[in-house]
């Protein structure tokens, strides 16, 4: 029983991993994920470099800094 708990808790993390990306990705921006998941820019970019390290060890997004 203990090893299927594990296993949801990978799953349901992957998933919240998929999802993030998917907003990112249909969106467009970290901001307006951010903006329409009700989180800051920062929290996103974080679970995002979690994600990419976690699962692919590579960049799934490329990212710009914009110079003002």
């Amino acid at each position: 029983m203990e090893s299927i708990c594990r296993l949801m808790a990978l799953v349901n993390e992957n998933m919240q991993g998929l999802v993030l990306f998917s907003h990112i990705n249909r969106q467009g921006s970290l901001t307006a994920a951010a903006q329409l998941l009700g989180m800051s820019r920062s929290s996103v970019s974080k679970q995002l470099a979690a994600l990419e390290k976690k699962s692919v060890q590579d960049y799934l997004i490329e990212r710009l800094v914009k110079l003002y």
